[in-house]
């Protein structure tokens, strides 16, 4: 017991306190090691999910508080600006759709001016053709200056005819060629009124319309080849056929007027007559070829290139 005592118990109260460090350091590591983890584990996990609470603690209410009153000012803000683009457009196109009325109006306007004017010219012409027509009664019966009176007055009646069409005619649609030529040729018929004279506009293949311009000079043309086939194609007295027909062939438009009588041609000789001079001079303006033919009567034909003139 002696030799126990002054050997054992020193060496035992020794063994204790080293075994009792050990498992002091021990514990002390192993927190630190699962603290290192914890962190490692976290931190990983933040950069492929949403931040969520940390293990074993309470979420981060004050983060989420701020990110989410963030968001909500930057929505309210996105829906002010939307509202605001919204309500631009609105009066934009009140803005556009007052304008397209006014410019509705504006084009009723033109519309009724031009028919005004249309209609205003078509009466002035026909005042003038009225006093032709009575200065032309005037003359002894046998005077030349009669068929000058009627020419004229024919001329006039073409100009007159288009603007009255233009009047009739709903805006914008152009001049019905069709139409056109048979009231014109109608009216050249009245006008020398020759006893068994007959006169026939042909149907077309297809429409054909004009602006007002060419119609002018068209009218003028026509006028001029209708008046010859009643002038020098038929036989005075003795009735016959004047045909005129209109087609709108590829990129030419073909006039043909055709009479039944001996023939003429339309050679020019000296001191040419107005209305042949007229016609070629116009249809010089359009590059348009003439021909004719004095077999069986007599073909006119003008070839006109076409583009929507």
């Amino acid at each position: 017991m002696e030799q126990f005592y002054r050997y054992g118990d020193p060496f035992a109260w020794a063994l204790a306190l080293a075994l009792l460090a050990a498992a002091m350091l021990l514990s002390f590591l192993l927190v630190r090691l699962r603290s290192f983890f914890r962190f490692i584990g976290k931190k990983d996990c933040s950069r492929h999910f949403a931040p969520g609470p940390p293990a074993g603690g309470s979420p981060d209410l004050t983060g989420l508080t701020a990110e989410r009153i963030r968001l909500e000012s930057l929505v309210e803000e996105r829906t002010t600006l939307l509202h605001q683009a919204n309500k631009n457009l609105e009066e934009e196109l009140q803005r556009s759709q007052k304008a397209q009325v006014r410019l509705e109006q504006l084009l009723a306007e033109k519309e009724l001016l031009l028919q005004e004017v249309n209609h205003r010219v078509k009466n002035n012409l026909q005042i003038i053709m009225s006093l032709i027509g009575l200065q032309a009664r005037r003359l002894p019966t046998g005077s030349p200056l009669i068929a000058t009176y009627a020419a004229t007055e024919g001329r006039i009646r073409s100009i007159s005819l288009v603007h009255e069409l233009i009047y009739r005619t709903e805006f914008g649609l152009g001049l019905d060629f069709r139409v056109y030529l048979e009231e014109l040729v109608q009216g050249i018929s009245a006008l020398y009124n020759q006893p068994g004279a007959r006169v026939e506009v042909l149907p077309s293949s297809r429409p054909v319309h004009g602006g007002v311009d060419f119609s002018l000079d068209f009218g003028l043309v026509v006028n001029e080849l209708v008046t010859n086939a009643f002038k020098h194609g038929l036989v005075p007295a003795g009735g016959g056929l004047v045909t005129v027909g209109l087609e709108l062939e590829g990129a030419t438009l073909v006039l043909q007027v055709r009479d039944t009588g001996n023939g003429y041609t339309l050679r020019e000789p000296e001191g040419a007559s107005l209305g042949l001079s007229l016609v070629k001079a116009i249809l010089k303006k359009y590059k348009a070829e003439l021909r004719v033919v004095s077999e069986f009567g007599t073909l006119v034909e003008v070839r006109i290139p076409w583009d929507e003139q």
